[in-house]
């Protein structure tokens, strides 16, 4: 079954291109951030676990617009910090990446595991 939801709201507040994604379960946009588009996907137990989403594709869109400033600097932020992805994909896995500031970040990269 294939969502489609689009927008293209460009002045502030949300990303540009928002939709349901076709394959992954997710909410597909573009982070444009210096005149440079970012493609992003955020997945769906992302959007669960840190956005208070629910289970329905209706709820995935409505928390990424409630959160968008915070869901598109965490995208920034990760391609920021590896401009080699071609496309930014945010986890519900990963909580650093909507919790932590762009130094903290970069030091949890920088040390070895």
């Amino acid at each position: 079954m294939a969502f489609r939801h689009e927008s293209t709201k460009k002045d502030g507040g949300e990303g540009v291109n928002v939709r349901l994604c076709d394959v992954i379960e997710g909410v597909e946009f573009t982070v444009v951030e210096q005149d440079e588009a970012i493609r992003v996907l955020i997945l769906r137990d992302a959007l669960e676990n840190w956005f208070g989403a629910g289970d329905t594709p209706d709820s995935w869109l409505a928390a990424y617009r409630r959160y968008a400033d915070t869901i598109d600097f965490a995208a920034a932020d990760r391609h920021r910090l590896d401009r080699t992805q071609g496309v930014i994909v945010l986890r519900g896995d990963r909580p650093e990446e909507f919790t932590s500031s762009p130094r903290q970040r970069a030091k949890q990269l920088a040390s070895p595991a």
